[in-house]
């Protein structure tokens, strides 16, 4: 019998095998192939995980790193493997024609690797390693589109001043691996502190680590992938990428990062300061409501399900700095639910609506000409915006509200259903659109190729099982007399969304939302412009310095060293700074970009960056 170690180890390793092959295959059947099985060893697994496994992987002097598994994050990986399976079949017909589908798949198979990566995680340098490897995969399907083709663009094309909300594929890319690098770049500032404090990066010995340096670094870190504001803005033009790759980051992978991490964390370290808890938890749930207003005012489809995710993503946060505080352990099975009733949802309803998109080629939900009512994808948009209502009793979404206006302070429960009604209202537009699609005379589409079943399989799957899977989380439901009001209040927001929607869309303060709050302009003239006339500059001095050591006179130097018999080639030239520029430009040209020279400046300044803020702050301590 081969040992569970071994196992678990194939089944981290099969999602990296199969990214591999498909660069070769470039149809998806290998990685979906590899994916089915991690998905069936790690239910093998999972009875066998009841006092946790350690995997140590890497050990040099007092630095340990480690996989650490135990049955509530195999579950979490099951959970995750599961959506991006679905994925991953769905992708299959949606890029059966797209000429850099085999990128796609290797990409999409590296991601799903990171993820159980993080969630394996055993120490705060294996975090750090997933969270790059996810931010990398995100950066390269966000911008998976290269060539930039108009109809690829996300934005409405409203001016702001001097600049017009309109990025391209690439653009979109540079925008979140920018802004996601700050979040990377903290976490390993945390990572400094933790390791300076206890001189250990495993979980295990933090459990006397109070630092106040390193609550603030790390609840920064989990802001920035979880898309709260102010870092919003790279998860709303994320949008420009593939719609299988939006259902991918939106459901399972990098937005969840963040809360992953505080699970973890929240395991071993010491909670912080009640004020300092307390304002984050006011913080984030303030967060998910200005990012959902954002989504109402938008016409973007995929826009719309963006700020829908920043408000479920944000309740998943803010479920994990909960456990952080009281330790529950109902919480961590909160959060799984939480990931199940989001995850199929959001991506079924981005697989739904990518489908329409597909079919009446334009992004905006008034233009849509094809009708879908009564037909199967219209019936999974119903299915996946009503478990996430909650107005299903026999749903997941109904456990997930249920569950989190139960574990919640009082002074809460007004944020969070204001919260709730907002993630309501983004899912009527929607819904409404689409069911006014008959008086517009829309064209329908009744002919079904092989392709579009590939992509209406995983869909009907997805809209089914948000409500088969409440029998296996059943003994947490306890009805109380807030559900009873959670339940009224969805089914009025319901109503009001019916009779409101045309007075909403006369109101002024829809301009406002529209422009994002300035968000765009922050991130792009100031965050954007100064980060690139920094890389510009760096990249310069790089490439003075490449100058003059070509312009050393290698006979002269050689014959300095004449007195120490050193034996010199006279026939060198040192040209190896050049050749390692070249290379790496071709590395990045091969992912997905025509601008390899500024893009290998960018992510050179950023790992820059990194070291010196890792140098400072081993000096502090």
């Amino acid at each position: 019998m081969v040992p569970v170690e071994q196992l678990l180890i194939i089944s981290i390793l099969l999602p990296l095998l199969g990214s591999l092959a498909e660069i070769f295959s470039r149809r998806g059947i290998i990685l979906t192939t590899l994916t089915a099985l991690t998905l069936a060893l790690l239910i093998v697994c999972l009875p066998h995980l009841a006092t946790g496994l350690s995997i140590q992987y890497f050990s040099y002097s007092n630095i340990v790193l480690e996989l650490h598994i135990c049955r509530i994050w195999d579950m979490y990986a099951i959970a995750a493997t599961l959506i991006i399976l679905l994925v991953e079949i769905y992708s299959i017909g949606y890029l059966w024609d797209d000429y850099r589908r085999g990128w796609f798949f290797f990409f999409s198979g590296l991601m799903h690797f990171g993820t159980l990566l993080l969630l394996f995680a055993g120490d705060l340098i294996t975090i750090t390693i997933a969270w790059n490897v996810l931010e990398l995969c995100s950066y390269a399907l966000i911008g998976h589109w290269y060539r930039d083709e108009p109809e690829r663009y996300v934005g409405e094309g409203i001016s702001m001043r001097d600049m017009v909300l309109l990025w391209s594929p690439s653009a979109a890319a540079y925008r979140a691996i920018v802004i996601t690098s700050l979040g990377t770049s903290t976490m390993l500032v945390a990572s400094c502190i933790a390791f300076a404090r206890t001189g250990s990066l495993l979980l295990t010995s933090l459990r006397h680590l109070k630092s106040m340096m390193f609550d603030i670094f790390i609840i920064l870190a989990v802001l920035v992938p979880s898309a709260q504001v102010p870092f919003t803005e790279w998860l709303f033009t994320a949008m420009a990428g593939p719609t299988p790759a939006s259902a991918m980051i939106h459901s399972t992978t990098l937005v969840n990062a963040g809360a992953f991490t505080i699970f973890k964390i929240g395991s071993y370290v010491p909670c912080p300061h009640g004020l300092l808890l307390e304002i984050v938890l006011i913080y984030v749930i303030l967060s998910t409501i200005v990012s959902g207003l954002i989504g109402v005012a938008s016409r973007e489809v995929k826009v719309i399900l963006a700020a829908s995710t920043t408000i479920y993503v944000g309740l998943l946060l803010y479920v994990s700095l909960l456990y952080w505080s009281t330790g529950a352990t109902s919480l961590m099975m909160l959060g799984l639910i939480i990931l199940l009733a989001h995850g199929l949802s959001k991506a079924c309803l981005f697989m739904t609506c990518g489908y329409m998109m597909h079919l009446s080629k334009t992004r905006f939900i008034d233009d849509v000409r094809v009708f879908l009512r009564f037909k199967p994808s219209f019936v999974a948009l119903i299915l996946a915006s009503a478990n996430l209502f909650g107005v299903v009793v026999p749903s997941l979404g109904f456990l997930m509200t249920e569950m989190s206006i139960e574990y919640s302070p009082w002074y809460m429960i007004p944020l969070l259903f204001t919260s709730h009604v907002i993630s309501i209202a983004l899912l009527m537009k929607i819904i409404l659109t689409f069911w006014d699609l008959r008086r517009r005379g829309v064209e329908s589409i009744d002919e079904v190729e092989l392709k579009d079943l590939a992509m209406e399989i995983p869909t009907l799957i997805m809209m089914v099982l948000p409500y088969l899977l409440l029998v296996l989380f059943h003994p947490y439901m306890r009805v109380t007399v807030l559900t009873g009001i959670s339940l009224g209040v969805a089914i009025a927001a319901i109503i009001a969304c019916i009779y409101l929607r045309d007075y909403v869309k006369s109101m002024r303060i829809i301009r406002i939302l529209k422009l994002r709050l300035g968000l765009p302009y922050l991130v792009d003239r100031v965050m954007g412009l100064g980060f690139k006339r920094l890389c510009m500059s760096i990249y310069r001095a790089f490439m003075s310095l490449d100058a003059y050591i070509h312009g050393i006179n290698i006979l002269k130097v050689a014959t300095k060293f004449r007195n120490f018999d050193l034996k010199i080639d006279y026939k060198i030239h040192i040209r190896l700074p050049r050749v390692f520029v070249e290379k790496l430009c071709k590395i990045v040209n091969m992912l997905h970009t025509d601008k390899a020279v500024r893009d290998l400046a960018y992510v050179g300044v950023l790992l820059v960056l990194i070291m010196m803020v890792v140098v400072i702050v081993l000096l502090l301590f």
